[in-house]
């Protein structure tokens, strides 16, 4: 009973919060990925490249993957969903959607994020694609990054605790947006 009770709550903070519009299919993830065929890491949860249907056109998306083997996660991955869905800041990448569905007696749950096509920053800190005016630029985003996933999201006074260089990642035009998914233990 505790079980249903704990899903019926999930369920309402999830509708109430308007995350809702966020769900995606497992069924479109599968589709979008080529069934998890493009890997790019596993670090506790798998990464994966994929392309989106939108309405004007695709969007390429980066997908994470629980790994089900690591825990359950229970309550605690929807609260996490609220709050990637509150975070709106220019240096902070935005959810584009989430699935939480149960498949042969394992739960998938899964985030959604855009891609940003100049990948992490520890993919250019030991080259010289990144002038040192660049370099500081990105360390102002990312003290102002902090600042707010710090002050302004309801985070649970919870300290991020994943800042590294593969978490900092870079659109197009080199602006920095941060990944900030380590709250999701996915």
């Amino acid at each position: 009973m505790t079980d249903v009770v704990e899903e019926l709550e999930k369920a309402w903070k999830s509708h109430v919060k308007g995350v809702e519009a966020l769900r995606t299919s497992l069924d479109k993830i599968r589709s979008a990925t080529k069934d998890f065929s493009d890997m790019l890491d596993y670090i506790g949860y798998s990464m994966y490249r994929g392309k989106l249907p939108h309405s004007k056109g695709h969007i390429d998306v980066i997908v994470k993957r629980l790994d089900p083997i690591v825990g359950s996660y229970g309550h605690k991955f929807c609260e996490d969903i609220v709050i990637l869905h509150k975070c709106s800041h220019k240096n902070v990448i935005p959810l584009l959607g989430f699935c939480e569905e149960e498949r042969e007696r394992e739960r998938e749950r899964i985030v959604l994020f855009e891609h940003m096509v100049n990948g992490s920053l520890k993919d250019h800190v030991k080259t010289t694609s990144l002038t040192w005016k660049r370099r500081l630029q990105i360390c102002v985003d990312v003290a102002r990054g902090l600042e707010y996933i710090h002050g302004e999201v309801d985070t649970r006074h919870e300290i991020h605790g994943g800042i590294k260089s593969s978490s900092i990642l870079l659109n197009h035009d080199w602006k920095l947006l941060f990944l900030i998914s380590s709250y999701l233990k996915v």
